[in-house]
């Protein structure tokens, strides 16, 4: 199926402690983004604790992926506390969603309730694209066709993707856009290759 096996060692990042945070860095920032991951270990929740409250106080945008499922399922709990006005933007899959906000749901109640307590949520659903969730409704973004060769980084890049076409001022649905199309481009190559994209047919492509 393409997808990679994988079991995550986080090395040094285990040590990180908000003593290290460089908080002068977010003054020349516009955004803070960060995964689920460094709920590892306490001394690295609370660094992202120090970091979110510094970004809100120079008005920044808190940007969360949720990374993993087996993540939702050793912390959900401190998420669903910690999320609610601490988080403007929100990544996450199904499977993801669904743990934080309920495994039962339709996608539509998912997707009803997850904003409620985030400005805008962004549910990746695969081949068939992502939605685009705010508090005025929800709607799908269609992926782009590929022919899958490997999906490692493609959460990342579609990520990134979506932060950088928001920092210019796009809406969601077109940041949206830009992220299937350099998901979709990643999964088509072997690794996290940003290498073999075309950066300008990728842009022009998703309409940019």
């Amino acid at each position: 199926d393409h997808e990679r096996t994988m079991c995550t060692y986080l090395g040094a990042c285990r040590e990180f402690t908000a003593d290290r945070l460089d908080l002068a860095a977010l003054g020349r920032a516009r955004c803070l983004y960060f995964v689920g991951y460094m709920w590892d270990t306490p001394n690295q929740t609370h660094a992202v604790r120090r970091a979110t409250e510094e970004a809100h106080r120079q008005g920044l945008q808190v940007c969360f992926d949720v990374a993993d499922p087996w993540v939702v399922e050793r912390y959900g709990d401190q998420f669903r506390d910690w999320i609610p006005g601490s988080v403007d933007v929100l990544f996450g899959n199904r499977e993801e969603l669904g743990l934080l906000f309920g495994r039962e749901l339709p996608d539509e109640a998912l997707l009803e309730r997850a904003p409620a307590v985030i400005p805008l949520v962004l549910m990746k659903i695969g081949a068939e694209g992502c939605y685009v969730a705010e508090r005025t409704g929800a709607q799908r973004v269609p992926a782009f066709p590929v022919r899958a060769v490997d999906t490692t980084g493609a959460g990342d890049c579609f990520a990134g993707a979506l932060l950088f076409a928001l920092l210019r001022g796009r809406p969601p649905r077109e940041a949206a856009v830009l992220a299937n199309r350099v998901a979709a481009g990643i999964v088509g190559v072997l690794g996290c290759d940003l290498s073999a994209l075309d950066r300008q047919a990728v842009l022009r492509e998703a309409g940019f």
